[in-house]
């Protein structure tokens, strides 16, 4: 697939998902680089990640039945590397999930990206 086809299908995702996140009642979210950041244009929508930060899992965690984050973070990876949005999913299975199940040598905090931080 061309970059424009993987550029599109992560917009879509991204904007589908932040609507999403507002009907499970997420607020746009303004201390990390999260998927529920506000997008006025189409670059503030590059720079928005395609996953929710913590406090916004936290938060999804009360409404969804989440009792299993690695195996919810699995499956998708799963569906991202389906979907060929290979940054996301990288980021999914090498600092996220390495995080979430205490692997040899994760470090947290870098599996949340911060607000001020380059995309």
């Amino acid at each position: 697939s061309s970059s424009a086809d993987e550029t599109m299908r992560r917009r879509a995702f991204k904007v589908v998902s932040h609507e999403l996140g507002h009907l499970f009642g997420l607020r746009h979210c303004t201390d990390l680089l999260c998927l529920m950041n506000g997008a006025n244009h189409v670059d503030e929508l590059n720079r928005q990640p395609l996953l929710e930060c913590p406090a916004c899992t936290l938060k999804l965690s009360y409404t969804l039945p989440w009792s299993d984050l690695p195996t919810r973070y699995r499956r998708l990876a799963e569906q991202l590397a389906r979907h060929e949005l290979r940054r996301e999913c990288d980021m999914v299975n090498h600092r996220i999930l390495p995080a979430l199940t205490g692997a040899r040598g994760a470090d947290p905090a870098a599996a949340v990206p911060r607000a001020d931080a380059a995309p």
